[in-house]
């Protein structure tokens, strides 16, 4: 029973997201986390939660982290289970895969199973992230095929491959997809859509002078004030100071992505709601640091130029607008 209810509030962390621990779990700390504050809520309307939990009629209790990551992995299990199942009974499927790096520098392989239900809805379900110390094809493909596999799932009744263009993961001869299709000609590859629109975006604004005039300042913009704690905290200054802390917008200047094309119109968007932000804080630099003074001065006037503000950054919004990046 008790195993019970500490899972209960697990599910309830888990679905909605949010940390299971806080930063002090002991007796004297204000606040114990989300799962152990949920226990001691709960406790008011539940009376065996009250006699185990609070009132500690037995000291074993189940809440300690080695439990709730034990609780959490069997609950993972069962919606692998229940997702894998789902598959199976569908015959045949394709994957979507992709790899990036984590904030730890460590590639993690993200695969996602696409099937149809048996009304023929498409549906996608995201397996899982798997790490791995190379991104070769051979070294992709193996980990692909052995986790596909470890669930249960055959190769043969893969239909579809979908990653980004890769040479490790497109190759005609060594990439993930020809290797794969080495045990089953039927899993046909496909370059990702969204990677391909978003490769032809980058190109095409490269194509248009102030376009790419623009997309430029803001990245050295951003790098400049962000990767500075000092200049940083000016510009929080100046944003208080401005009150523009009263508006609804964007805080912060935003970076650009070259996988994300949607990025840049956030970054963009950034630079305008904050403009007047901006001025302030190069020129609070510009008069002030001997160091980066003269680099403030330098994007200070490319900013102050008319045309460059009403024309250009208003002409690339028009081109984002147009291409559908409301």
């Amino acid at each position: 029973m008790k195993n019970h209810l500490d899972t209960k509030n697990l599910l309830f962390c888990a679905r909605q997201g949010i940390a299971i621990r806080g930063h002090r779990v002991d007796e004297d700390s204000s606040n114990k986390g989300n799962f152990l504050e949920l226990l001691t809520l709960r406790a008011k309307d539940n009376d065996i939660i009250q006699r185990y939990f609070i009132e500690k009629e037995k000291t074993f209790r189940y809440v300690s982290g080695d439990y709730t990551n034990t609780f959490l992995e069997y609950l993972a299990n069962i919606v692998i289970e229940n997702i894998i199942d789902n598959v199976i009974a569908a015959g045949i499927f394709s994957i979507i895969v992709d790899e990036t790096q984590d904030l730890s520098r460590h590639e993690q392989v993200a695969i996602i199973i696409r099937y149809a239900t048996k009304d023929l809805s498409p549906a996608e379900v995201f397996l899982g992230f798997y790490k791995t110390e190379n991104t070769d094809g051979e070294t992709l493909s193996m980990l692909i095929k052995s986790t596909l596999v470890s669930h249960g799932l055959k190769i043969e009744n893969l239909r579809g491959q979908c990653y980004d263009g890769a040479a490790s993961m497109r190759g005609s001869y060594k990439g993930v997809q020809a290797r794969i299709k080495e045990e089953n000609h039927l899993a046909m590859y496909i370059h990702c859509n969204a990677h391909i629109l978003n490769l032809c975006l980058i190109d095409l604004a490269k194509q248009v002078s102030y376009v790419r005039n623009v997309f430029g300042t803001l990245n050295t913009l951003h790098n400049f004030i962000g990767a500075s704690s000092k200049r940083h905290a000016i510009f929080e200054k100046m944003y208080s100071v401005l009150n523009i802390s009263t508006c609804e917008g964007p805080k912060t200047l935003k970076s650009l992505s070259d996988t994300r094309w949607s990025c840049r119109l956030d970054a963009l968007k950034a630079v305008l709601f904050n403009f007047q932000t901006v001025v302030s804080t190069l020129e609070d630099i510009s008069e002030n640091d001997a160091v980066y003074g003269s680099d403030a001065n330098a994007l200070l006037n490319q900013w102050q130029k008319k045309q460059y503000k009403n024309y250009a950054i208003c002409g690339v919004k028009k081109v984002l607008i147009t291409l559908g990046m409301k």
